[in-house]
């Protein structure tokens, strides 16, 4: 197997191995007791909490504000769940054309980077694969590992 063909399946198993950790943590975060008493403990010692408590101010309870911000992270963390699975899709079939068409599958796998650059190791690896495609000429050489990096 070429360094190219290395590279990318690495990469591609990281991003699987991601894409799962964070769908389980997705899917564990709504029935997860202890990110409730951690966000109910930050609602009540927050100074300005207290200062409005003590006018009788507050409109909204420990529990509801807990509730809320579980909520809110669930929608904000399933925009990068989904540009995991972009990017294995995109890598998986960069693999699949790199034999076929290494300019495309360049391309697909940077593509794959660009959408996980907030993983930092998978994207790195595609976009070595990706170079040392562009760089072999569109024939499926390896690369000498020194000149790749």
């Amino acid at each position: 197997m070429q360094l190219n063909q290395k590279l990318v399946l690495s990469s591609i198993l990281l991003l699987v191995a991601l894409l799962a950790g964070s769908g389980l943590f997705l899917n564990s975060l709504e029935r997860n007791q202890w990110v409730y008493e951690t966000l109910i403990e930050v609602f009540q010692n927050d100074a300005k909490v207290k200062q409005d408590m003590s006018r009788g101010e507050v409109t909204v309870s420990a529990d509801e504000f807990a509730d809320n911000m579980v909520i809110f992270v669930e929608d904000v963390l399933m925009y990068p769940f989904y540009m995991l699975v972009f990017a294995v899709f995109l890598g998986l079939f960069g693999f699949l054309m790199m034999a076929t068409h290494p300019s495309i599958a360049s391309a697909f796998l940077a593509l794959a980077g660009v959408l996980s650059l907030f993983t930092l190791v998978p994207p790195v690896l595609l976009f070595f694969a990706a170079n040392s495609l562009v760089k072999s000429g569109g024939t499926l050489t390896a690369v000498p590992h020194r000149n790749a990096f």
